[in-house]
């Protein structure tokens, strides 16, 4: 009881990210990953189910035999768990302890720059057709507008706060200045960050940390966007301006 209390009143602090300090996520959204579709983990090995004392909360990826990526506004929650080779959150795979949580030293919850964190598990991955890492791109690669991207999680839909079955949407990258337009009176779109989107798809609210993977390389990790969802873009943290920080870390 005590643990899932503590879960509820950390909830509104992960979901894509709050667009502004003290702004709560309502508890329940117009918007989903949006015109997304139900997913299998066979298909999205690398994907981890984040939950905070029991309770579904962001998202994550296999990067290392022990290790995990997600976004650092997600690591605040007490009693964090990760759960891989499941395609429904709650039940089945393997739940594995998070010993170590590693926050990107320049991350900056106020302007969302550097939203990136690592986390060790335990023990290592039972790696299998169901849990395998994902690659990561170069240090400095820039995806070129149009390429199409795909990101999966178990954030909100337009029906439940939090779907049983993981969720997939095809999107692509836009240039930052897309973000910058839509988005630039929250956050300033820096080249920590990676712009996507399409309009009616997208990322919602508790798929922060989840990856967005282009040909099995992860390319970003949703960070932040409208609290609707139903905007045209959305930010993701830009997985390789960290690459090397995630492999020196981690010694992946």
């Amino acid at each position: 009881m005590v643990r899932a209390l503590v879960a509820l009143l950390y909830l509104q602090a992960c979901a894509l990210a709050a667009p502004r300090a003290g702004t709560p996520w309502p508890r329940r959204v117009r918007g989903r990953i949006i015109n997304g579709t139900d997913a299998s983990v066979a298909d999205f090995p690398w994907m981890l189910s984040m939950e905070a004392a029991g309770q579904q909360w962001c998202g994550a990826s296999v990067v290392g035999g022990s290790w995990a990526l997600t976004a650092a506004h997600c690591v605040s929650a007490p009693y964090l768990t990760l759960r891989a080779g499941s395609s429904t959150w709650g039940s089945g795979g393997f739940v594995l302890d998070v010993s170590q949580t590693i926050i990107h030293e320049d991350f900056d919850y106020y302007a969302m720059t550097y939203d990136f964190a690592v986390l060790q598990v335990s023990e290592p991955f039972p790696l299998g057709p169901n849990v395998q890492p994902v690659g990561l791109p170069p240090d400095g690669y820039e995806p070129p507008a149009g390429l199409p991207v795909t990101a999966t999680g178990w954030g909100a839909t337009e029906d439940v706060w939090y779907p049983d079955v993981l969720q997939r949407v095809d999107v692509e990258v836009l240039d930052r200045s897309v973000c910058q337009e839509h988005l630039g009176s929250i956050h300033t779109v820096t080249a920590s960050m990676l712009c996507a989107g399409q309009e009616g798809h997208g990322a919602c609210h508790g798929d922060s940390g989840s990856p967005l993977v282009h040909n099995g390389t992860q390319l970003g990790t949703v960070s932040w966007g409208q609290p609707t969802c139903v905007g045209p873009a959305a930010v993701y943290g830009n997985v390789a301006s960290v690459s090397s920080w995630i492999t020196n870390t981690t010694g992946a």
